[in-house]
């Protein structure tokens, strides 16, 4: 969509749907050898404010606030 989507450990994001608050708490590196190379992918871990913790990839973290569907709070 044109704008840069910068994730940090700290920041909100408020599911539109569930209406749910949650932390981003940590970026982890999950390396796979799945394929005929390795690749990383990059996970965030949210806590989410129902006490349980749900792991995303960092590109559907940020393509679920660039569609409306996470609105996010920059902790800075």
């Amino acid at each position: 969509m044109g704008i840069d989507i910068v994730l940090g450990v700290g920041d909100f994001v408020y599911d539109t749907k569930s209406k749910e608050v949650g932390v981003l708490l940590r970026r982890e590196i999950s390396t796979t050898t799945r394929r005929a190379s390795d690749y990383k992918l990059y996970v965030w871990c949210i806590y989410w404010t129902r006490s349980y913790f749900d792991r995303y990839t960092e590109n559907s973290v940020i393509n679920m606030v660039e569609t409306g569907r996470l609105l996010l709070y920059k902790n800075n």
